[in-house]
Parts: C-alpha cells; sequence; structure tokens
C-alpha cells in the first residue's frame, strides 16, 4: 500500500510540474525581441501595442548578455527602435530600483534616453498598487503614460542586474523627476522630496 501511494505521489507531481510548466510557458508575454534576445521588459499595453526591452544573449559576457534595445509597436511593424546600433546602448541607457521597507513598495524602471526624449519602462507595487507600462518624456514633461494589460508583464528590472549588463545607475532625485508623474497618489515613493527641483 505505502509503495502504491508513493507510486501515485509520484505521478501526481509529475502531472502537477508538467502544467505548472505548461502554463509559465503560456504566461509568457508577447514581445519584439528576436530569437537571440531575452526579454528583460515586455509587455501589451492597454493600447494594443507591445513595448519591450531586450537583452542580447552573450555568453562571453560576465553578465550573460550584451546590448540592450527598446522596441515598440507590434509584430506586424515595429514603430521604433532604439538605438539605432544597439552597442550604444550604455550612453543612453540608466536603470534604478527604489524600494521603500515599510510598505514594500519596489520600483524600477529603465530609462534609454534619444535626445531631449526619455522612453521609460517601469514596474511599480506596494501593499496598494501593482502597475507596469511605458512613460515617454520631452525632457521631464510627461507625453505619455501607457499602462501594460493586467498581469501581463515580463519583468526583469532589477538594478544590480541592470547594471551587470551595462546600463548606468540613475540618480535618485533624477529618477523622482520621472516617477513621480507616474506613480500612483499613494505612492511613499513619489511622496519623497528631491534635493533637485529646479530645471527642466
Amino acid at each position: 500500500m505505502k509503495i502504491a501511494m508513493k507510486g501515485r505521489t509520484a505521478r501526481w507531481m509529475s502531472a502537477a510540474l508538467l502544467l505548472a510548466t505548461s502554463l509559465c510557458a503560456f504566461a509568457e508575454s508577447p514581445n519584439l525581441c528576436t530569437e537571440k534576445e531575452d526579454p528583460v521588459f515586455a509587455c501589451p499595453l492597454e493600447n494594443k501595442k507591445l513595448v519591450s526591452a531586450c537583452a542580447l544573449v552573450d555568453p562571453t559576457q560576465k553578465s550573460g548578455y550584451g546590448y540592450l534595445v527598446y522596441r515598440y509597436g507590434t509584430k506586424e511593424k515595429i514603430e521604433l527602435s532604439f538605438p539605432g546600433k544597439p552597442m550604444d546602448f550604455p550612453r543612453v541607457t540608466s536603470a534604478i530600483e527604489l524600494v521603500d521597507d515599510k510598505t514594500a513598495e519596489d520600483d524600477q524602471l529603465l530609462r534609454f534616453r534619444n535626445g531631449k526624449i526619455s522612453y521609460v519602462v517601469y514596474t511599480a507595487s506596494s501593499y496598494k498598487f501593482d502597475l507596469e507600462g511605458v512613460a515617454v518624456f520631452d525632457g521631464y514633461k510627461l507625453l505619455s503614460n501607457i499602462k501594460c494589460q493586467p498581469n501581463s508583464a515580463d519583468v526583469e528590472l532589477q538594478e544590480n542586474f541592470m547594471e551587470s549588463i551595462g546600463a548606468q545607475l540613475q540618480d535618485k532625485d533624477e529618477a523622482l523627476r520621472f516617477l513621480k508623474p507616474i506613480l500612483p497618489d499613494s505612492s511613499v515613493i513619489a511622496s519623497q522630496k528631491s534635493s533637485n527641483t529646479a530645471g527642466k
């Protein structure tokens, strides 16, 4: 009887593992990355477009990844791929992760700078909210903020991981100027005062 139960338990566990693996594969968010790239951020947006930040898989690099590139559009038509020369990414990308332990708020952003225009993919979560999306800025002026469809994002934007790939670390005061317009009023991090409030 014990042997039979062990065999049955093993079969149940195998079936559960197979189901979980299938669900994970099914749940992978659609993205605009190539077969040689992994998405570090990807989701279908509320406007029915796709946004992706893709990292080239490169086993020769310590992090396992090469360049970072931002893409926006659809599978049929990519409307923007930046930077045009992906290997230029270190001079146009920056990342930061801001955490508040009391509220369990964890905000992460990856910014691509194209002249005065910034494309910011972000994730923000706490006890009170959970959101991901892409915001576009002209200087520090918010032009658009398009959220991901609920429960649809693939995200790997941890600051130490982004830095290991080659993204610069974003200055906290400057990061707050991008985060404050897109975070909800209940955000503790958005309520923090920046020591640099001048300029545009």
